[in-house]
């Protein structure tokens, strides 16, 4: 026999030895039982039980081998996951740190933009009430200087009015007073003539014709 390595193909070759050694072997005449060869499959056994220690021993170490390398690959694979946990931890604490930063720095912006944006309602409520009262100012000052013009007005027309019927009356009065006393100037006037006239008429009676002084006299 080969000296084999204990793999599983050296056991496979051990069984194929036994199946050819009953495949080669004769039949029993008139049966299907075969003649063996004890000492071929006795050689075979001792042969195959004199390795299966070995086999088994390999076997065994091999397992323990495998099971170290479990075990150790669990251990990689656990040491791993909790590094990766740890990490995962550390990242998403950074996460968290940067997000906590994030949403207080957009709250903080968001309270800057929204204390500006009422500054800014807020200057333009001012404007809009100061220009309001200017407004209203602008047509206070209107109103009161267009009820100082109607006042002034009408009290220039009052004035000229009053003026205009007292110059009126003055004027009449100057009127009368000269008519009044054109009139007894016409009267004293008339008298004045007539008595003259009746002088020339005296006088005149006396002289001839031809001397005499032609006198008109005064219509009445």
């Amino acid at each position: 026999m080969i000296e084999r390595n204990v793999t599983s193909a050296a056991l496979e070759r051990y069984f194929d030895e036994i199946y050819d050694l009953l495949e080669n072997s004769s039949n029993l005449l008139l049966s299907d039982k075969k003649i063996i060869d004890t000492d071929a499959l006795c050689s075979i056994l001792d042969e195959l039980r004199s390795r299966i220690p070995k086999e088994v021993i390999r076997a065994e170490k091999t397992e323990e081998t495998r099971d170290n390398i479990i075990k150790d690959a669990y251990q990689e694979a656990d040491r791993i996951v909790q590094q990766a946990n740890a990490e995962a931890e550390r990242i998403v604490a950074l996460a968290n740190e940067h997000a906590e930063k994030t949403v207080a720095n957009a709250e903080e912006e968001a309270a800057r933009l929204i204390k500006q944006e009422e500054i800014f309602k807020e200057a333009n409520a001012i404007a809009e009430e100061i220009k309001a009262n200017a407004l209203r100012y602008q047509e206070d000052v209107k109103a009161e200087a267009n009820s100082y013009e109607a006042a002034v007005k009408a009290e220039a027309d009052e004035f000229a009015t009053a003026t205009k019927l007292e110059a009126l009356q003055y004027v009449d009065n100057m009127l009368e007073f000269f008519e009044s006393n054109f009139n007894e100037n016409l009267k004293t006037m008339a008298t004045n003539r007539d008595a003259v006239l009746f002088e020339l008429q005296k006088i005149n009676a006396h002289l001839p014709k031809t001397t005499r002084v032609v006198v008109e006299e005064t219509e009445e």
